[in-house]
């Protein structure tokens, strides 16, 4: 693995990727590159794939001062390195279920997203997408993703009011599918995993396609826009 942060294991035809930094897994480079080899290399041996956190955390979200802290070329670039991760588990070739085990904010909401099915527990936590509160401006994928998966009355507040949501309230929005006790978390998550690794694969991954075409093409609109406007140069 490129990060030593990410592991890997594989039972019954599902793999369990977990990311643990022993802190807040704050996502860096390294370990955005760790969690896509994990997620190609679970994908080429299992029939589906579980991507956790540590106990109380998921991931929450970019390391600000390594991923962020650069000028704007670098900071674009990580960004995009980010993006690709999201985009990477979109089209993922086996089933993906998240089982966030806390917090999850910001990029770590995004994890949630953009994942085939979520499972969290019922403890203390925050999920939710905050860049504006802390003074980035969202992302594309993040906007298409979050119109995409969320309750229609909570795409402003989610978004442009920067909720954070305990739980019970990642759930009424549509973070979340199920909430289960912290201890539940990985079995239910694997066995949700299971099921949807037992359907057709290609009937699953066709549909999967249609499912998520509509975040892509925002995405690929509002890159091209971002494009169009940019200034020539000389």
């Amino acid at each position: 693995m490129a990060s030593d942060a990410v592991t890997l294991e594989i039972d019954e035809g599902v793999a369990v990727v977990r990311i643990d930094d022993g802190k807040v897994n704050a996502l860096t480079l390294d370990m955005i590159d760790g969690i896509q080899d994990a997620l190609r290399s679970a994908s080429a041996s299992a029939d589906a794939v579980v991507l956790t956190g540590r106990p109380g955390c998921l991931t929450a979200g970019l390391d600000r001062s390594v991923m962020l802290g650069a000028d704007r070329s670098v900071v674009t670039g990580n960004l995009r390195r980010a993006t690709d991760l999201y985009d990477e588990m979109m089209r993922l070739p086996v089933p993906l279920v998240v089982a966030c085990p806390g917090h999850a904010v910001a990029a770590g909401a995004l994890l949630l997203l953009v994942a085939d099915a979520r499972v969290g527990v019922r403890a203390p936590s925050r999920i939710g997408l905050n860049e504006v509160q802390i003074g980035l401006p969202l992302f594309p994928l993040a906007v298409a993703a979050a119109r995409a998966r969320l309750a229609p009355q909570a795409l402003f507040p989610a978004t442009l009011g920067a909720t954070l949501y305990d739980s019970a309230g990642a759930l009424e929005v549509g973070y979340l599918d199920e909430v289960v006790e912290p201890d539940a978390l990985l079995a239910v998550a694997t066995t949700r995993a299971a099921v949807l690794g037992g359907l057709d694969r290609r009937s699953y991954l066709r549909t999967r396609r249609l499912v998520v075409a509509p975040i892509l093409d925002e995405v690929e609109r509002a890159t091209s826009r971002r494009r169009d406007q940019a200034p020539t140069p000389g």
